[in-house]
């Protein structure tokens, strides 16, 4: 067969489609244009490498990347004219598309070389033909901005095109675009597709699934996120008094709130790439004020219907003795803003660290503080308590994030949607939605362990919680529950020093029972279990 082709051209470049996923996508005439160049200039020559030496072709290898396009052109380009015949390729899919390749494609057809394709595989192609989406007229977008406003005004540009729209975007930011297309194109359709052409392939089409508490795969219904609570009580209740509440949207005190629950968040439920390793007075009296005005807005639609409401919110006192001062403390003040870190930035092994040492410092102060008058505890036991089971639930996550990056391709889409604790779907009426999915906590500390075990120690685990500790380690959360949560009008719960030691000795057994059975995954908490002693009176 291959005596009857035509030899390859002279001073001629050809894009080479290489696989996606699967070797066997490349097709016969790459690999023969492959065999016969004088030289392959490729995105990454150390895959390259890889994928020429699996066919047992040894060609010299030119590294082209983003940050050295512009010279490496001028240098294809000279060999061009020396009449050598370059095959130019990408880490997958066709050269030219969201890659480096198209300069050089440019370049090469600027200076009167001929260009020739050598077809083959193509994730937008592949994605589109098994998504069930219309193809009859499709747009390829590639990869949207990073920043959060152009995204958006791309996306306002995008949405009155027709036709399917095919985007490429990272595992790590497919929440963060599915928001916005919540946001932006309400009734539109979507499919998910990831690992093409690889072992875990997978589409997902307008369904979404959670995991149990076992960690097993269930259909799921949407819930709601904080804001849509924070909007929705007020609202049924001004309902039944004939009135409308609607929280503010563009005021500055919107604005606190939604940079306090962004906090909150990255605090109680860290991510990767969204991890808050400094807090200080600025966020603290921001968050208090966010919420006082919250609070006023509520208060004023629903006057006078919620007196005693009314009244706690009037006793709130302002800057001076005299005055009465609702968000005053960072009113018409500029504060510092926000840095999120990335867990890879900070170091994972500081991140966690950081996690345990916070709760077991608290709990050593408040063991040995006095307690309250005529009572067992004290504020400090309280928050200690609180501390302790903010910790367990932020090393689960942290774990959580960093196995999802380590062994990406380990998980299954809902299993990285759970433990990036987020839930995605497309209703009955197209509209697609994501929201932050914050499982109950009982349901967080078996389901997690074994969805880790699975994915990242290949065997079945399940943690039992019917041993002592596991009862105190309940009942500790119960009584957290009590504190974060207290009834108005009812005093807030006391939580004695013993309560709050034998809490503090269950999550330690909770750990060392999953650094026991799960050493690759939780191995770690050895050296810590090792020190807490010290931190217990």
């Amino acid at each position: 067969m291959d005596a009857a082709l035509p030899p390859l051209t002279a001073s001629t470049l050809y894009l080479v489609a290489t696989p996606i996923g699967n070797l066997e996508d490349i097709t016969l005439r790459g690999l023969r244009t492959l065999k016969e160049c004088d030289l392959v200039a490729a995105e990454d020559t150390r895959r390259t490498g890889q994928l020429l030496k699996h066919f047992g072709i040894a060609k010299p290898l030119l590294s082209y990347f983003q940050f050295n396009e512009a010279r490496r052109s001028e240098q294809i380009i000279e060999r061009l004219g020396r009449g050598e015949k370059i095959a130019l390729v990408t880490d997958a899919g066709s050269p030219g598309i969201s890659d480096p390749g198209e300069r050089v494609v440019k370049a090469a057809i600027a200076a009167g070389f001929r260009v020739e394709p050598v077809p083959g595989p193509s994730a937008l192609v592949a994605a589109l033909t098994a998504s069930g989406l219309p193809a009859d007229e499709f747009h390829f977008i590639g990869f949207l901005p990073h920043k959060s406003g152009q995204r958006r005004t791309k996306l306002e540009q995008l949405k009155g095109i027709p036709g399917t729209l095919i985007l490429y975007e990272s595992p790590f930011r497919i929440e963060k675009l599915l928001t916005e297309l919540k946001d932006v194109m309400p009734s539109g359709k979507v499919v998910l597709a990831r690992e093409l052409t690889k072992k875990f392939e997978e589409f997902l089409r307008g369904f979404a699934e959670e995991i149990d508490d076992n960690g097993n795969l269930v259909k799921k219904k949407r819930r709601q996120s904080l804001l849509d609570r924070m909007q929705v009580v007020p609202q049924l209740l001004a309902r039944g008094v004939g009135r409308h509440y609607q929280m503010p949207a563009r005021s500055a005190a919107a604005k606190k709130l939604r940079r306090t629950i962004d906090r909150r968040d990255a605090i109680i439920h860290p991510k990767w790439d969204r991890y808050i390793d400094f807090t200080g007075w600025w966020e603290a009296a921001e968050a208090v004020d966010a919420i006082e005005l919250y609070l006023e807005s509520v208060r004023v639609c629903l006057h006078p219907y919620l007196v005693s409401y009314a009244w706690n919110l009037v006793t709130i006192k302002g800057p001076t003795k005299n005055d009465v001062g609702i968000g005053h403390r960072t009113y018409g003040k500029s504060g510092p803003k926000t840095k999120f870190s990335t867990m890879a930035d900070v170091g994972i092994v500081e991140v966690l660290l950081r996690e345990w040492l916070d709760a077991m410092l608290m709990v050593m102060v408040a063991l040995t503080q006095r307690t309250d008058q005529e009572s067992e505890g004290s504020m400090l036991t309280r928050s200690a308590l609180v501390l302790v089971y903010a910790m367990l639930d932020a090393q689960l996550s942290v774990v959580s994030q960093w196995k999802l990056r380590e062994m990406p391709g380990a998980f299954k889409q809902e299993e990285i949607l759970f433990l990036n604790e987020a839930a995605i779907g497309v209703g009955h009426d197209g509209e697609v939605w994501v929201d932050t999915d914050q499982h109950p906590f009982k349901k967080r500390i078996k389901a997690i362990p074994a969805v880790l075990a699975r994915c990242c120690e290949g065997k079945e685990f399940a943690i039992t919680l019917s041993d002592k500790w596991g009862a105190e380690l309940l009942s500790g959360y119960t009584l957290r529950s009590a504190v974060m949560h207290s009834i108005p009008g009812q005093q807030m719960p006391v939580i004695s020093k013993n309560e709050l030691k034998r809490s503090v000795l269950a999550v330690r057994s909770y750990f060392a029972s999953l650094a026991s059975n799960l050493p690759k995954t939780f191995g770690f908490m050895h050296t810590l279990l090792t020190d807490a002693n010290r931190f217990i009176p």
